[in-house]
């Protein structure tokens, strides 16, 4: 969601909307570019609205590479990856061909900024005091970051506006003056700017532990673990589930010696 919004600039509504097919990948002689077509909202699938909400944003190499393992990541796990179907999954029903589901439902689309990008933020705000800023921020934050940037790296109001899919006159009303001294001149690149972004926070992240969860296993009476995933969970672990396929296909095999029903008729006439 925030490489979607801080890196191409995308809404909160447009993130969830976007799927694999909308994705051209950077090449050595092009940039990438994300294709916006659609939004969810209040978790149905639905197209832009304005002008503004179909349109192409860039997808720099930075974010594109983390999408690629995501994409990768996403498979192993076993959630679908392919053209159309949502670079951030959800649990969205499906409801006839309009409506293919696996986008974020309504409540995944409320939670996001409350459950999960407040108390992140304000995290880290608490642990480094010079990102304080973060406590305040909002699921439109990564947005506004996308198009500060850019205009700190001296990419032109029109160019900044027609790949962010609003006017000039909202970019200097609400970001162009919002800069103030903050920042240095002249400052880096865009690119460069996530670049840099992405060396701090791998120097400072400690990666977490893959999720597990506890389960119980009513074959043999005992607790078994695996990766902690969404979806109903078996009644037995891997080792009784192979054991009891081992058995079944024991109890079809034809017994030696034993008589077939068409012999049985056959002697019986």
């Amino acid at each position: 969601m925030l490489d979607l919004q801080f890196g191409c600039g995308c809404r909160p509504e447009e993130a969830p909307g976007a799927r694999w097919w909308q994705v051209l990948w950077p090449t050595e002689k092009s940039p990438g570019v994300l294709r916006v077509r659609e939004v969810v909202a209040a978790g149905q699938i639905d197209d832009g609205k304005t002008i503004g909400s179909l349109r192409d944003a860039i997808l720099p190499g930075v974010i594109a590479e983390p999408l690629r393992e995501w994409r990768e990541i996403a498979a192993t796990h076993g959630l679908q990856t392919g053209p159309q179907e949502f670079i951030v999954p959800g649990r969205a029903p499906r409801h006839g061909r309009e409506h293919p589901g696996g986008h974020m439902t309504r409540s995944q689309e409320k939670r996001w900024g409350g459950k999960y990008l407040r108390p992140a933020c304000r995290a880290v705000a608490r642990s480094d005091t010079v990102r304080d800023y973060l406590a305040d921020a909002t699921p439109y934050a990564g947005r506004r970051g996308h198009i500060s940037s850019r205009l700190a790296a001296g990419e032109s109001v029109p160019a900044v506006a027609e790949s962010c899919g609003t006017s000039r006159k909202t970019i200097t009303a609400h970001y162009h003056e919002d800069l103030g001294d903050d920042f240095e001149r002249p400052y880096p690149r865009f690119e460069e700017q996530l670049a840099r972004a992405e060396t701090e926070v791998a120097r400072t992240w400690t990666p977490r532990a893959p999720a597990t969860e506890t389960l119980r296993c009513e074959a043999g009476d005992h607790d078994w673990e695996r990766p902690k995933r969404p979806g109903s969970k078996p009644r037995s672990c891997p080792e009784h589930r192979r054991t009891r396929a081992r058995a079944d296909v024991s109890a079809l095999a034809p017994r030696p010696g034993a008589i077939g029903a068409s012999e049985s008729c056959l002697e019986a006439v």
